[in-house]
């Protein structure tokens, strides 16, 4: 098997890092965070699947699909709609700390379990692996399973190739409070 190309991993740096308030301009602020410098290492995934595997060999009866991942994407759904309903009338200070805790949980876990539907690791085929990311995506407001599959799928295919560049969106913050795409 010829060797894996090289992979980009961000520069580390001495200089203090920059932040909005102390670089000159937006544009300055993109280019130090686009600086990188080579690893001459393997993909890490194909690497570390293989350490762990040389391991624990035991591990290879986990792969494969999951068909609960159904029932806990629509149970977590459920909990994030029945906590609308809930919290309708709480005070603004309960009302923060829940949609924190409960809230950022809940779409944390979707947002994971979509990452695993982008792997069609709940369904046999891709549709219905893709209808669920869909239902997944609800509680989040943001569509954005379908896209994410596309672009995750190119991470792992072009992980390493020189000549690809990212093309979804990124936002960076700038010094005049305006998010800017930089990607």
């Amino acid at each position: 098997m010829p060797p894996s190309p090289p992979i980009f991993v961000e520069k580390p740096s001495n200089e203090e890092v920059p932040s909005p308030s102390n670089v000159s301009s937006s544009s300055d602020w993109v280019a130090n965070r686009l600086e990188f410098s080579w690893s001459e290492t393997d993909e890490p995934h194909a690497s570390r699947r293989k350490l762990i595997l040389s391991k624990h060999p035991e591990i290879r009866q986990l792969f494969g699909r999951e068909p609960r991942t159904f029932y806990i994407t629509i149970g977590i759904l459920c909990v994030q709609l029945l906590m609308c309903y809930l919290v309708k009338d709480l005070h603004l200070g309960w009302l923060m700390l829940l949609a924190y805790v409960v809230g950022g949980t809940a779409n944390h876990s979707l947002l994971m379990i979509g990452h695993e539907l982008s792997h069609n690791l709940c369904f046999e085929g891709n549709t219905n692996n893709q209808l669920l990311a869909i239902v997944a995506n609800f509680a989040t407001g943001i569509p954005s399973a379908i896209t994410f599959k596309r672009y995750h799928m190119e991470h792992h295919q072009l992980q390493g190739c020189t000549s690809f560049r990212c093309r979804c969106s990124i936002f960076v913050y700038s010094p005049s409070l305006m998010f800017l795409p930089c990607c």
